[in-house]
């Protein structure tokens, strides 16, 4: 795995561990009707921190993406040179 990836990992971590926290605190304050309505005003941050979790997966399918179009061209270009050396192994029998 690559820095990048494990660094992306690493901050969607900390993301999911914060946005747990949150929810724990609002289920254990869930009776406090005046924090609950300061929340209300609140909600356009909401909506930023959901764009920010969705942000850090497309850059993981994007990162994936591109992982898999290397690998799959490493694996044709082995493929390539085992051809190649099963021709150089045909042609040296043949002489």
């Amino acid at each position: 795995m690559t820095k990048v990836r494990i660094t992306l990992y690493s901050v969607f971590g900390l993301y999911q561990l914060i946005a747990f926290a949150f929810t724990a605190y609002l289920d254990a304050n869930k009776n406090d009707w005046g924090l609950l309505t300061q929340m209300l005003a609140k909600i356009p941050l909401f909506k930023y921190g959901t764009l920010i979790g969705l942000v850090l997966i497309t850059v993981d399918f994007v990162l994936s993406l591109q992982s898999s179009k290397k690998a799959s061209k490493i694996i044709s270009d082995l493929q390539h040179e085992v051809n190649a050396l099963k021709a150089k192994a045909y042609d040296s029998n043949q002489k």
